[in-house]
């Protein structure tokens, strides 16, 4: 009997042995891959920091655009531009045409 006993729990301490070193295994693995994960996630953060930026700029334009065209000054300029409006105590002077 006792010999019985003895390859029984050798087997037993074989299993234990195998499924630890299953476990390191299965465990580098998945860090492996999270380490991967993890990587990617920093370069996606930094490009969507950058994004960011770069919309925060471009709101604060939009901002300062939409303040300026409340102002005479930007009316003026329309006026002149796109209207071809002019004081009426102004002369315009146009060049001939060739």
């Amino acid at each position: 009997m006792r010999t019985a006993r003895r390859k029984i729990s050798k087997s037993v301490y074989a299993m234990m042995i195998a499924l630890f070193i299953s476990t390191i295994i299965i465990t580098s693995v998945r860090m492996n891959t999270l380490r991967n994960e993890s990587n990617m996630l920093a370069v996606t953060e930094q490009s969507l920091a950058a994004e960011l930026e770069m919309q925060n700029d471009t709101t604060k334009q939009l901002v300062e655009k939409q303040e300026y065209m409340k102002t005479k000054k930007y009316v003026e300029e329309v006026a002149r531009v796109k209207l071809h409006l002019v004081y009426p105590d102004e002369i315009v002077i146009k060049p001939k045409d060739k």
